[in-house]
């Protein structure tokens, strides 16, 4: 069951990707609902742990893509770059 939650990772980041990184926690966790029903019939696997397995998808995902803990980073704004070095 394990690889089919991998696999439900990689392609709803990738769906994540594709849309800007704009879902929302609920949408993520909607398509981790849909994704690993679809993937257990099309492998014809049937998951005890239905409700957790989905979460667990969905948190890896929001992990993954940033998405759930909105934090501002501080120190990553600026990016570095474009400062002028003092030689001469």
């Amino acid at each position: 069951m394990e690889d089919l939650r991998m696999q439900a990772v990689k392609e709803i980041c990738y769906e994540v990707a594709l849309g800007d990184f704009r879902h929302s926690r609920q949408e993520i966790e909607a398509l981790s609902i849909v994704k690993m029903k679809e993937l257990c019939r099309m492998y014809a696997k049937k998951d005890p742990n239905e409700k957790e397995s989905w979460r667990a998808v969905a948190q890896d995902v929001c992990d993954t893509v940033g998405i759930g803990e909105e934090r501002s980073p501080p120190s990553e704004e600026g990016g570095g770059g474009g400062g002028e070095t003092g030689e001469g």
